[in-house]
Formats: structure tokens, sequence, C-alpha cells
């Protein structure tokens, strides 16, 4: 884990933002601190859990609802207690990103319910490697929008790798080509498009 925080780090070659990430940052794991510290599907978890966490953190992610939930069932009734801890974070101002596993059936595992309180639901699909480097890709799709931003109904496709110490990633439009509109890409450029403009079209 540390390895990879690097490989995120070294992309930011700002110092002033660098050292913004690391006192912003924080992480409670219970290799780290030595202790089980509880679940987020029980109310003693909750409040340890909710101790280790500084009250100026505004984004928490979950990395993964399973391995955060005591009993391993995911069914409607150990749903009911998460929910009301989100609830609270959200009174609280906080932001909550749940990361959970999918089913054999390409569906998330567990009771509906799950998506009941959610804003957004965003699916990753695996993809096959590039053909000219090592990298990891794989297709993004929004199943929930609580918000009206047709962009984001569309499907996109990212692309993640690593050029010697530092993580690199790309992000495009699911079936786009960057060979095939390169010179589409230089013409508007030559006609006096700002680059902002060239990659919004």
């Amino acid at each position: 884990m540390q390895e990879r925080f690097k490989l995120i780090e070294n992309r930011n070659s700002c110092p002033a933002s660098r050292e913004l990430a690391r006192r912003n940052f924080h992480i409670v794991s219970r290799a780290y601190i030595g202790d089980t510290i509880g679940s987020i599907d029980t109310e003693e978890g909750q409040q340890n859990i909710d101790a280790l966490i500084p009250p100026s953190v505004r984004l928490i992610v979950v990395d993964n609802l399973s391995a955060w939930s005591s009993s391993g069932r995911e069914d409607g009734n150990s749903w009911a207690s998460v929910k009301n801890w989100l609830i609270t974070r959200r009174v609280l101002g906080t932001a909550v990103l749940l990361i959970h596993h999918t089913g054999k059936n390409g569906q998330q595992r567990g009771s509906s319910m799950h998506e009941d309180l959610l804003d957004y639901s965003i699916l990753l699909s695996p993809l096959p490697r590039s053909a000219d480097r090592d990298d990891t890709r794989f297709g993004i799709t929004h199943t929930k929008l609580r918000d009206h931003i047709p962009e984001l109904r569309d499907k996109y496709e990212c692309s993640v790798w690593t050029e010697g110490d530092t993580l690199q990633f790309e992000f495009l439009p699911a079936g786009f080509n960057p060979a095939q509109h390169e010179i589409e890409m230089i013409e508007m450029a030559q006609e006096g498009l700002s680059m902002a403009a060239i990659a919004k079209e």
C-alpha cells in the first residue's frame, strides 16, 4: 500500500500540494493499529471507527464493504445499521465512498437496499490489457445518478499503469481511439480552438 501511494504522490510535483495531501490523508487500518477496531454494521464498531476519524475529514473511503462488516451477511437487516451510520455522516457533511464487490451475475452482492441512500452508483468492469503497455483497464458505467448530469450517462474506459516510479492513467470515452482522432484534433487546434474546447469536442 505504501508503494502504491508513493507512485500516486510522484505524479504531483508541487511541494505545497504534496504537504497538504500528507496532512489531510488518513488511513484507518486494523493491521497498522494492531486492533480489531470494529465494524461499520455495529454501534460499538461505528463509535470506535468514528473516534479515529478527525472532525475535519470530508470524504471517507470504505474499502471494502464486506471487509468492514462483522457478520459477512449482505441482507437488508444487516444493512440497516450501516444505513444509520451513513445518514449520520451525511448530516455531519462527510461524503462516504463505499467500495463493494459484484457477484457472479455482474451485479452488486447482497440486497438492492444498498443503493437506496446513494447519490451515485458506479460499476467498474474489467477490460483486456492494451497491446502496447502492461496496464490495468476497466470500463466505467454510472448505474445510478441522483442528479441530472447527462455526460455521466456515457460510458468511459480507464487505463492505469506505471512508468518508472510514477503512476500513469488514461481516461477516455468508451470506444475512443486517439489515433483515429489525432488529425481532427490538430485541425481544431489550427482553427484556434482552446485545449478545453478540443477536449470537450
